[in-house]
């Protein structure tokens, strides 16, 4: 498949010949010193950069790879593959942190697979989950792909359930904002 990478394609051979997936899994911190020393200052933000960059390759590759596995449809390297990416999500790095994925790697599997896949799934669960308004500062809703926004939005509304009556006073200061149109749909509780 001449869109797909020579890398991506090669870590896909070694994962059907030989079962495991050559993703390094761990940060190696070289300098110890620097990595006690605390997470403001000037070496504790180069290793954070430094872990973050890692991560986002892995699971960067990790996306490819599941993509590849989707075009020539080996449900059981997919299968690998996830396991693998949850398993990055999971793994507190050196640093002691641990990295969700980046939305390069969320736009790359949702521009490769279907509504309903089992990646996609884990993706957005993780955004329900885990994700934070600060996901946003930087970048625009348009920068994600328009269905993991939709698939994180109904996982929200899904975990919340449904609303009960006490939603009418949480939405009662509404009518500090003048408009007809509003007051209309606000039942009156008298």
């Amino acid at each position: 498949m001449p869109e797909d990478e020579p890398e991506v394609f090669a870590n896909y051979i070694q994962l059907i010949y030989t079962g495991s997936i050559p993703i390094s899994g761990e940060l190696k911190v070289v300098n110890t010193t620097c990595a006690t020393k605390e997470a403001g200052s000037e070496a504790g933000q180069d290793i954070e950069l430094t872990a973050f960059r890692h991560v986002v390759g892995e699971q960067t590759m990790l996306g490819k790879m599941y993509v590849l596995c989707e075009k020539i449809q080996d449900l059981q390297a997919k299968n690998s593959i996830r396991i693998a990416m949850l398993d990055s999500v999971n793994q507190a790095r050196s640093n002691e942190s641990s990295y969700y994925p980046h939305l390069n790697v969320i736009k790359e599997v949702y521009a490769g697979t279907l509504p309903g896949d089992q990646m996609r799934i884990l993706l957005a669960n993780i955004g329900v989950s885990c994700g934070y308004s600060e996901w946003f500062p930087n970048s625009e809703t348009s920068d994600y792909h328009p269905d993991y926004l939709l698939d994180v939005v109904k996982g929200m509304w899904n975990r919340r359930g449904l609303p009960d009556n006490k939603w009418r006073r949480e939405v009662k200061n509404i009518r500090a904002y003048p408009c007809e149109e509003l007051e209309n749909l606000i039942p009156n509780e008298d």
